[in-house]
């Protein structure tokens, strides 16, 4: 989104400088804007290949990656794109966040933070309803609003462990699930919801929710204190942890 990033970007460059250091010592510029369509898988790869080759032309690394796409629709199975073998919503939440972890993942740090924000307070890889031999629910029957989200929680575990735990990686950086809790965003007021349900969510938004500037706060002050935790326990099979906002959530393995 453009237009939102061009206000978060003046906000920056208002309150600090133009300017920042990276891990290498790399003088890199704050609040660079790079379109990608994350419900393309196509388009995905071609953001993440422009994106290394810059990072490799500073001679720089990528020290947080932080994932947030996503999409409320009450709509039933529906494809990503033309042609598409995949759901709009699980592309959204789930496939396009990993394909951006792999294929950034030659230019991470030694120490980089991996946050993907969707539900690491509810997921849980032993839930019985997930159709492990089904993970995109493609098949007849097997699609639904629960299923896409509990499949797409599940499946983010799963990855998010095996991110951290693969011996091959060149690097120890901590891989984060976030639960962001009830946040008052412009859901609301998406035309492509019902009116019942954006004028529900507008009230329960003012008597419940918290702002986009607490819930970062809090989700970032979760993320040091996961990667803190995470060294200090030194495991030897990897670094991965869940958030329910800034306190974490100890998963078994899977």
């Amino acid at each position: 989104n453009s237009e939102a990033a061009a206000a978060v970007i003046a906000d920056i460059r208002q309150h600090g400088s133009v300017e920042a250091t990276n891990s290498s010592g790399v003088k890199v510029p704050v609040g660079e804007f790079a379109p990608v369509d994350c419900a393309s898988m196509s388009d995905v790869k071609r953001f993440c290949a422009e994106y290394r080759q810059r990072l490799e032309a500073r001679q720089g690394s990528l020290d947080i990656l932080i994932l947030t796409p996503g999409i409320l629709s009450l709509k039933g199975w529906t494809p990503a794109t033309s042609n598409s073998t995949i759901d709009r919503k699980m592309a959204l939440h789930f496939y396009a966040r990993m394909l951006i972890i792999r294929e950034l993942g030659p230019v991470l740090s030694k120490e980089a933070i991996v946050m993907s924000v969707l539900d690491g307070k509810h997921s849980d890889a032993y839930d019985k309803a997930i159709i492990w031999n089904d993970l995109p629910l493609s098949q007849p029957g097997h699609y639904g609003l629960r299923s896409a989200m509990r499949h797409s929680i599940v499946m983010t575990d799963v990855m998010m462990q095996y991110f951290a735990t693969r011996p091959d990686a060149e690097h120890s950086a901590t891989f984060v699930h976030a639960y962001p809790g009830f946040v008052a965003t412009s859901t609301s007021r998406n035309p492509a919801l019902p009116l019942v349900v954006r004028l529900g969510l507008g009230l329960l938004s003012r008597l419940f929710a918290s702002s986009p500037g607490e819930c970062a706060e809090r989700l970032l002050k979760g993320m040091v204190h996961a990667q803190r935790l995470a060294i200090s326990d030194s495991c030897p099979e990897g670094r991965w942890l869940n958030l329910d906002r800034d306190m974490v959530v100890r998963k078994r393995p899977v």
